[in-house]
């Protein structure tokens, strides 16, 4: 609610703390953290590249930016044009399916040989984890 000089009005935007993902609400990690920017210029943050993915399919059409950050420089990248790497066996406290940025397909490729996981562009990444949220059973 929001005070005016004839009374109240309701606010119908949620507005989420800047240090918290817009998806999970976990609190950030700068180093896996992704921001949506979108095209009326507000920034949304998400915790990780899951959360950040899954985020962007949601709201697809609002975002005009992806931005995340290369895994092992830490270099700032877009996600469209990333390289990411599902289920490697490198645990990184966050959410799962675990999901690592990478810039260039070689270093994602070398990185894979020493942890697993498979490798996946933006689109495909996406749907990836979509599939492996809805195949999971919470008895398995």
């Amino acid at each position: 609610m929001l005070k005016t000089s004839n009374g109240i009005t309701l606010i119908s935007q949620r507005y989420i703390s800047s240090n918290h993902c817009s998806y999970c609400f976990k609190s950030l990690n700068t180093r896996l953290s992704v921001q949506l920017i979108k095209t009326n210029q507000h920034v949304e943050q998400a915790c990780c590249p899951h959360c950040g993915l899954l985020r962007y399919q949601d709201i697809e059409n609002e975002v005009s930016q992806i931005i995340c950050h290369d895994f092992l420089k830490d270099t700032t990248i877009s996600a469209k044009i990333a390289t990411f790497i599902l289920n490697a066996d490198l645990d990184l406290n966050c959410c799962q399916p675990q999901v690592i940025v990478f810039e260039s397909m070689k270093h994602a490729k070398q990185f894979q040989l020493g942890f697993g996981g498979e490798i996946y562009g933006f689109n495909e990444a996406i749907q990836a984890i979509t599939l492996e949220m809805q195949s999971k059973n919470c008895c398995d």
